[in-house]
């Protein structure tokens, strides 16, 4: 269900020993510590895997990217989205998780919620299928809604319009912009060959399930109509 199978490879291989394992199990993303650059690089000519599939765990190295302000592996399951890997959730249990106070979610600042929100804005903003070449309307005008705003505007998307449900908010401004009830999406999604991506942004318990089946109802499809970050 994941379409994906997990394959470690021993990094005291050789370049040309690496390169036989790579191509000989149909690898097509390779994961890997910046740290073992030099046991990547001597196989990278020899290696069938794309250009672009090819992704760090760690930064600091000469001639990779920049490690993202958010939490790393998080930024890997964006990336490995963004590359086409397909996911899912498979039944049983896979992993006995061991939970303390110091793990790195509990007290590192990349694992911080807004950074988190951050990096989806990040991907959402360089993906084709979102917000490279389309607008955005964000349901919710609380702080979550909000804060989103601001970081898809530092993204350079564009936002038309915030969605509500209070009477007190609707048709107020909102960051210069109107504040609508969702029954009126319709103008705005009707108005583009390719509409807005409405994206939910509302924290509070049951609201996204709310905000789904209202969409949903209104012949919306999750994931390329709308989807949340919130």
């Amino acid at each position: 269900k994941l379409g994906a199978i997990l394959v470690p490879f021993n990094w005291r291989l050789a370049g040309p020993e690496l390169a036989f394992q790579v191509n000989d199990c149909g690898t097509r993303l390779l994961v890997f510590h910046d740290a073992f650059l030099g046991s990547i690089d001597p196989a990278r000519k020899e290696l069938r895997v794309d250009k672009d599939k090819f992704l760090y765990l760690r930064s600091g190295s000469p001639g990779l990217p920049e490690c993202p302000e958010w939490a790393e592996d998080y930024d890997m399951w964006l990336r490995a989205h963004a590359a086409g890997i397909k996911m899912g959730k498979p039944e049983g249990v896979l992993l006995h998780w061991r939970e303390h106070r110091n793990r790195l979610t509990h007290c590192d600042n990349r694992y911080d919620t807004r950074l988190f929100m951050k990096a989806k804005a990040y991907y959402l903003a360089q993906s084709q299928a979102h917000l490279k070449n389309r607008k955005a309307i964000i349901w919710g005008t609380g702080p979550t809604g909000v804060y989103l705003y601001d970081i898809l505007v530092e993204q350079a998307v564009e936002v038309e319009a915030f969605i509500e449900v209070n009477p007190r908010r609707v048709g107020g401004i909102k960051r210069g912009l109107p504040v609508i009830h969702f029954t009126e999406i319709t103008q705005y999604t009707l108005q583009y060959d390719n509409a807005p991506l409405i994206i939910g942004a509302v924290g509070a318990r049951g609201a996204r399930t709310e905000m789904r089946q209202a969409l949903l109802d209104m012949g919306k499809e999750e994931g390329t109509d709308f989807l949340f970050a919130a």
